[in-house]
């Protein structure tokens, strides 16, 4: 079984496809709970791949990289707006 270091190989729409498919790919792997989530090296190859494709691909590359952010404030234990994570309830108010 792979670690969370080790990688697959990188999907073929990472590497070939339009950027209206990778935006597609994108949402579906990095958005979407009932898909299965990449590991953050995949993630890392991805950004090195899209990298190398150049300019269509800027905004691909920033969502991995904001992906990327969110796992770590996720393993951290705060959510990206540096609140705890998951969202702490709001307390009733005593008063009433």
């Amino acid at each position: 079984m792979p670690d969370q270091r080790e990688s697959t190989a990188i999907p073929a729409v990472i590497a070939t496809g339009t950027p209206k498919e990778v935006d597609a790919f994108l949402l579906a792997c990095l958005c979407h709970e009932e898909f299965p989530q990449p590991s953050v090296a995949d993630v890392y190859e991805w950004i090195a791949c899209l990298t190398e494709r150049h300019g269509e691909f800027h905004s691909h590359i920033s969502t991995c990289h904001y992906w990327l952010y969110f796992q770590h404030a996720k393993r951290a234990g705060i959510s990206p707006d540096g609140q705890a994570f998951p969202p702490r309830p709001d307390k009733p108010d005593c008063e009433s």
